[in-house]
């Protein structure tokens, strides 16, 4: 039996698996290629015939993974703005809505990864989950200012990408037996900072109404335009352009352009470039600004970290706890401020007994990752669930600490672990050596997954065996992921409040 559905442009034929439906690289704009290059998303072209969605679409174009796996899956191209649909089935039921958006730093990443495959929870949760690409890097985030405007290129486009998809789901999703009145949104590191972007975007109000953001990076503050056109300037310089010679960027092979991407991206440290602008089109004020002067959307918020984050993009090595070594420099150099450098020595005195009594690595270099994991990740998260909660909304806290059993446990609880627990994607290549395997990983597996789709469908998420209750500021009630899953008063707050004077 086919599994057969007709949307807005056209009628799609989908893969019956063995208790959902797989709809695959479905494109939801016209291909952002020649002229289109560095314009906003424009409507995907009709088609007359029954379009096989069985294979996903290409990756957004981009260049080497800053870490192992977080590059895409398959073949790339520009043409790349397809999504992919799981439903239980086609039968005129209105299902939540799940939306991912996938990390990787906004230069590398794709939906087409085994890692987000979303049969499983759209299985487990009786609902609908959508995952899609959106342009990365040069193509989705170059900002060129006012040289940019006067030829058509627009800053943001990964976000009007977003914003895209998600007008695409408003439109077809009940076609695919979604309620697109019940949409959430979720997203890990890049992809959540996306997602509370979005929640701060006007041009994005009422498309979706719950969000869950694992892991955002920087996500309050945004760089002004200027150093953004400084990086652009940078871009053209290695491919011989002037700023006025932008226009030619059109022309390039797009390979040319990642080519150069990589050339003056720098290293991984290097947040902001190709990064999200303020731009009046999309963000015009400061997302902090937004929340605090009681803007944005009104919607329920689960949001959470992991407790090693950096430890993916510092991999602990055998001889970290045999070497002495003072972090400050290096702190510094990674972005801690330094006019705030004297509060240093005792923000690390304040880890260091904090880890020491918790039983966990403390010498120089793991308290480094600490501090850069905390500043990059769980700083950011914190103050947008008090600001969240201060605008007296449904806010949820949560913080993995399930440990990795790669590298005899010296990854710990690092950046993305949670992702296979929360698609349920355990079996996926490497996931055995990464997540680990058992009844007790399928049991928390099982328990984020249930979580994640209570909150989908009901705002609240549930607590198997356990309260979840709100996040205040007073109490700040927090449901820890690991082996025994439960909620803790403030977990790791005398590392929180150590930071109270500096950020």
């Amino acid at each position: 039996m086919a599994a057969i559905t007709q949307i807005e442009s056209g009628a799609l034929e989908g893969e019956i698996r063995t208790n959902h439906i797989a709809f695959r690289g479905i494109p939801f704009s016209a291909p952002p290629i020649g002229k289109r290059r560095f314009a906003p998303p424009a409507p995907p072209e009709p088609w007359t015939q029954l379009r096989a969605a069985r294979t996903f679409g290409p990756a957004a174009m981009q260049g080497e993974p800053f870490v192992p796996g977080a590059g895409a899956e398959g073949p790339m191209s520009e043409d790349c703005l397809y999504l992919n649909v799981y439903t239980p089935g086609l039968d005129g039921r209105r299902r939540p809505v799940l939306v991912f958006i996938h990390g990787g730093a906004f230069i590398a990443g794709s939906s087409s990864s085994p890692l987000y495959d979303g049969g499983r929870l759209a299985e487990l949760g009786d609902q609908v989950v959508v995952t899609f690409n959106y342009r990365l890097g040069v193509f989705g985030y170059l900002c060129l200012g006012e040289e940019g405007a006067r030829w058509g290129a627009v800053p943001n486009l990964g976000a009007l990408d977003q914003l895209a998809a998600l007008r695409w789901i408003r439109t077809n999703i009940d076609r695919f037996g979604g309620d697109a009145s019940n949409v959430t949104l979720f997203g890990e590191s890049a992809g959540a900072t996306s997602l509370l972007h979005l929640v701060a975007m006007p041009a994005a109000e009422g498309l979706f109404h719950r969000a869950i953001a694992q892991s955002a990076g920087p996500t309050l503050t945004l760089p002004d335009r200027s150093v953004a056109v400084e990086l652009a300037e940078q871009l053209l310089a290695a491919l011989n352009l002037r700023l006025s010679e932008s226009e030619r960027l059109r022309e390039l092979p797009a390979q040319t352009i990642v080519d150069a991407q990589v050339l003056v991206r720098g290293r991984p440290a290097d947040w902001l470039g190709f990064f999200p602008v303020l731009d009046p089109a999309t963000l015009s004020q400061q997302p902090r600004d937004v929340f605090t002067g009681g803007g944005g959307a009104r919607v329920p918020l689960m949001i959470g970290t992991n407790r090693d984050e950096w430890n993916l993009f510092d991999f602990p090595s055998a001889d970290d706890s045999k070497v002495e070594f003072d972090p400050t420099d290096d702190l510094v150099a990674q972005g801690f401020p330094d006019e705030k450098r004297d509060q240093l020595p005792q923000l690390l005195d304040v880890y260091r007994r904090s880890r020491a009594q918790k039983g966990l690595p403390h010498s120089g270099h793991a308290l480094r990752r600490a501090v850069l994991g905390d500043l990059r990740f769980r700083l950011p998260t914190i103050r947008m669930a008090e600001m969240h909660a201060a605008r007296n909304l449904p806010t949820y806290a949560y913080f993995f600490t399930y440990c990795s059993p790669a590298a005899k446990g010296a990854l710990g609880a690092c950046h993305a672990l949670e992702l296979p627990f929360v698609f349920g994607t355990l079996d996926a290549p490497m996931q055995e050596h990464f997540a680990g395997s058992g009844a007790t990983v399928r049991a928390l597996s099982d328990t984020m997954m249930r979580a994640w789709s209570s909150f989908a469908a009901t705002g609240a998420p549930e607590a198997a065996g356990g309260e979840w209750p709100r996040f205040d500021v007073e109490r700040r009630m927090t449901r820890i992921f690991d082996v025994t899953t439960r909620t803790e008063m403030a977990p790791h707050d005398e590392e929180r409040a150590a930071w109270e004077c500096i950020l």
